[in-house]
């Protein structure tokens, strides 16, 4: 590869075209669902950082809890002011933009739709919400290989596990 590359019509050094491109999430950019997730939650909880789990609870066979898990926060992501901005541009992307199909009645949704380069096909499909926008419950991250645009196959499934979760936490 060359060391100079070209952004918009100024030659500037490969490393700047990178970093240039890692600002909208394009180029060699690599990311887990796990961590949009992350990121979403953090975007959601006024820019804080929640350490995952995969089990929420443990009950005994007569259905006595035995442990559960208990959200720990490990530090800012942003700042409450940067997450709160970023988040009110989440509404307006299921508002009034590519995340309209993500839409859920009477419940607001913020969310961000994408598509991920892929060298060997079509572009894998992205999509990342939380709801309620303005009282956050969950959060939602999918990803679906060979899609396309987040807007065409990742923010209907989205939207669908949006409902079933609203239901179950009784927000719905």
């Amino acid at each position: 590869p060359s060391s100079v590359g070209k952004l918009g019509d100024f030659s500037c050094p490969r490393g700047e075209v990178m970093l240039s491109e890692t600002a909208f999430g394009q180029g060699a950019t690599l990311v887990t669902p796990l961590a949009i997730a992350r990121l979403t939650l953090a975007l959601a909880q006024e820019g804080k950082v929640i350490e995952p789990y995969l089990v929420e609870m443990v009950r005994a066979p007569g259905g006595r809890v035995l442990a559960r898990a208990r959200p720990r926060e490990v530090g800012p992501a942003v700042g409450p002011a940067t997450a709160g901005a970023v988040a009110g541009m989440m509404r307006s992307v299921v508002e009034e933009g590519t995340g309209r199909v993500a839409q859920l009645r009477g419940i607001e949704v913020a969310g961000k739709t994408g598509s991920a380069e892929n060298p060997h096909g079509e572009a894998h499909s992205w999509f990342t919400c939380f709801a309620p926008a303005d009282d956050p419950a969950v959060v939602v991250t999918v990803l679906v290989e060979n899609a396309g645009a987040g807007s065409e196959a990742a923010a209907p499934i989205a939207r669908e596990v949006l409902e079933h979760l609203l239901e179950r936490e009784g927000i719905r």
